[in-house]
C-alpha cells in the first residue's frame, strides 16, 4: 500500500493484484489506519484486476469509516473488470468512482 498527500487530499494506492478473503482484513486495517485524520480519501485500484466479496466488503467498511467522520472517499482508475463488478452489485451508485486519479483529486477540492 502505498500512502501519499496532495492538496488535503489522502491518497491510498493498493499495490496487489488481487484484493479477496486471503488478504482484504489486512488491507482493509490497513486503509483504515492510513485514512485517519483525512476528511477526504481517494483510493486508487489502479493495480488491482480481481475483487472478491470480501474485498467489496473491505472497501465498503472504509467508506463508511470515513463517512462516519463526515470525510470522503472515492474511488479512481479501477481496471474494467472490477468497474463491472461495481456496476453489477450497484457499489458504484454510494461511492464516486473515476478513471484517473487526478479527475477523482479534483472532485474533492
Amino acid at each position: 500500500m502505498k500512502v501519499a498527500e496532495k492538496n488535503g487530499i489522502r491518497l491510498i494506492s493498493l499495490e496487489t493484484d488481487h484484493l479477496d478473503a486471503l488478504n482484504s482484513d489486512e488491507i482493509k486495517k490497513n486503509m483504515i489506519s492510513n485514512s485517519e485524520g483525512a476528511d477526504k480519501v481517494v483510493l486508487n485500484l489502479g493495480n488491482i484486476s480481481f475483487i472478491d466479496s470480501s474485498g467489496l466488503g473491505a472497501i465498503l467498511t472504509v467508506f463508511r469509516h470515513i463517512g462516519s467522520s463526515n470525510g470522503q472517499m472515492v474511488i479512481a482508475e479501477p481496471r474494467e473488470s472490477v468497474r463491472v463488478l461495481f456496476k453489477l452489485v450497484r457499489l458504484s451508485h454510494m461511492i464516486k468512482v473515476f478513471d484517473r486519479e487526478s479527475e477523482a483529486i479534483a472532485s474533492l477540492q
